[in-house]
């Protein structure tokens, strides 16, 4: 697991390079779904960081497990491959990222949200990431952050 991360929290995510410059725009819902160990922001909760809908104002000085954080959503525009802007985790009210095993994968609704997930659109994401990687996709949900394998 990734130093810093809370296990029953922000989980395994899988963790990548260093981003220097903000490329998730306007979208904090990592900052809400995920916990951070470094500073004991909780998940479900936004961290104290977090100016909701702009970014981090801790941005320069972020903790590490922050700063090599990238959901399924930002890595795939980095990468150059088609995913909508209504998927973006903020419109869509759901992280999707990946496991430090790079094949399995977490689905986080905003817990405002919880059935955020089950829109044709997510469930369709969610098919094309299972089948892209032949890994299980988990569901993480509720106050204390159950988890129920949804493929």
């Amino acid at each position: 697991m990734r130093p810093g991360l809370k296990p029953e929290m922000a989980s395994d995510a899988v963790e990548s390079r260093d981003i220097g410059e903000n490329h998730c725009g306007t979208c904090t819902m990592c900052c809400k779904v995920l916990g951070v160990h470094e500073i004991d922001s909780p998940a479900g909760q936004w961290c104290p960081h977090c100016a909701v809908g702009v970014g981090c104002s801790v941005y320069a000085s972020r903790p590490h497990s922050c700063r090599t954080y990238s959901c399924i959503w930002r890595q795939w525009r980095a990468e150059g491959q088609p995913v909508s802007d209504s998927l973006r985790p903020d419109r869509c009210r759901v992280v999707v990222d990946a496991a430090l095993n790079g094949v399995d994968h977490y689905v986080r609704p905003d817990p405002q949200r919880p059935l955020a997930w089950r829109t044709q659109e997510i469930k369709n994401l969610i098919q094309g990431v299972a089948a892209q990687t032949g890994g299980e996709v988990w569901l993480v949900v509720g106050v204390d952050r159950k988890r129920l394998i949804l493929w």
